[in-house]
């Protein structure tokens, strides 16, 4: 029984998950971040394409320009022209938009999220066990089989085009200009996204279902987890007392309209409590008065003159009593009470 409980066979609770987003712990995957950088990448050249042509001609022109100049020199001359053409022009901007595009894919997947704890240093993290666990894990296997996968797929693409492309490119390059050449390369260019993008697209989806997938599998709480966070929900006995002298000092008519709306009134030794429940209206019964004393024999007087079903069970008026007016009965009287509705 107790290893029953113990079990993670719940779901996660509203509050499991925003702490959980508190600690930087959402479901992310690194493939559809990949697929926006890569649309990044793409839309900048499709926008730049005559630009960048150019600056990969000057590349290639550099070696002509210092054939004749001293070594020195010459070396000089190319690392200058390479800074200025591939650094500047060509792979700045690239790493600028795939970084832009990173963020963008990151918000998409889980909203703005900024948190410390990740980078917090935590000795757990250097644990050897734990670290040979993480490495040999489910999630780590799936990712490295996906990335194998992706790999592959891509890099066939890649060897199919590409031989196609090269087969235009030399086929005849007496014929084939630089305009030719441009034309060919773009084109060439455009088949590789074409066939590249709706594949990194699939694999993005397939991953970010299956990260989603075994984030709430890892998020899933005992009953014992369920509980204790039920009863910190709950408030401290200060909060739960204050609400229940508020529930006593109600006016006699504010009690005969909630007991008129009851579905049933529980009553005991230590008390009564009228229970209201609508399948339609809400997912559990919620607590609509509760006494003790003297207001106890004003809500079984009420009770009788409205026909309000009471049902006298000392166990199940104990567990309500831990709850609160106008909030959702305990949990742990949710099975009794089930029982007992079903009487009435």
């Amino acid at each position: 029984m107790s290893e029953d409980k113990s079990r993670n066979t719940e779901k996660a609770t509203p509050k499991k998950l925003r702490d959980a987003r508190k600690k930087g712990q959402v479901p992310k995957s690194k493939e559809v971040v990949s697929a926006f950088m890569l649309v990044g990448v793409v839309i900048y050249f499709w926008l730049t394409w005559e630009a960048q042509f150019h600056y990969l001609m000057d590349l290639f022109r550099i070696p002509q320009l210092v054939y004749s100049v001293p070594f020195t020199e010459a070396l000089e001359k190319i690392s200058t022209a390479m800074i200025r053409v591939a650094m500047l022009w060509i792979i700045l901007p690239v790493v600028v938009i795939q970084i832009v595009m990173a963020v963008i894919g990151s918000i998409v997947q889980f909203g703005v999220l900024f948190s410390v704890h990740p980078i917090t240093p935590d000795m757990n993290k250097l644990n050897p066990v734990k670290m040979a666990g993480q490495i040999f894990s489910l999630k780590t296997l799936m990712e490295t089989g996906l990335s194998m996968m992706k790999i592959a797929v891509i890099g066939f693409v890649l060897y199919l085009v590409i031989k196609s492309g090269l087969r235009d490119i030399i086929h005849d390059p007496s014929v084939c200009n630089i305009e030719c050449l441009k034309g060919l390369l773009q084109a060439l260019m455009i088949r590789l996204f074409m066939y590249i993008l709706p594949l990194l697209l699939v694999l993005a989806l397939l991953d970010y279902l299956v990260q989603k997938k075994h984030f709430l599998k890892e998020q899933m709480m005992s009953k014992e987890e369920l509980k204790r966070e039920f009863k910190d929900m709950e408030g401290d006995p200060l909060i739960k007392g204050a609400r229940r002298a508020t529930a006593r000092e109600l006016s006699s008519q504010d009690i005969a309209d909630r007991i008129k709306r009851s579905r049933i009134l529980v009553i005991g030794s230590r008390g009564a409590v009228a229970l209201r429940y609508d399948p339609e209206e809400t997912p559990l019964p919620i607590i609509l008065m509760m006494g003790k004393g003297e207001m106890t024999r004003r809500l079984v007087a009420v009770a009788r003159s409205e026909k309000v079903p009471m049902i006298a069970d000392e166990m199940l008026l104990d567990q309500l009593l831990e709850g609160s007016v106008d909030q959702y009965i305990p949990e742990a009287a949710i099975q009794r009470t089930a029982v007992v509705l079903r009487r009435v």
